[in-house]
């Protein structure tokens, strides 16, 4: 089954079907931090091929090092814009 709902989920975004990210369902806000990441993580596992889980699957492989270059990029970014 796992095969097929994968193939699904890999058709679903080519159509241009969007499942909601955890953060746009209604109740987001009430969740606790610990409920927020198991979301996150609940997603990034039944939907492996979105955009998302690849983004995250890239942050999580970055050394600290990277980590900081990119928040310090992304601080930089943000000044700019105000």
């Amino acid at each position: 089954m796992t095969a097929l709902q994968s193939r699904v989920r890999r058709l679903e975004d080519r159509s241009g079907v969007h499942t909601p990210l955890p953060w746009e369902r209604p109740g987001w806000e009430q969740l606790s931090d610990d409920a927020q990441l198991d979301a996150i993580e609940d997603y990034c596992a039944a939907y492996p091929d979105s955009r998302f889980a690849q983004q995250m699957r890239a942050l999580e492989a970055m050394s600290d090092r990277e980590l900081e270059e990119l928040i310090e990029a992304t601080q930089a970014m943000l000044e700019d814009s105000r």
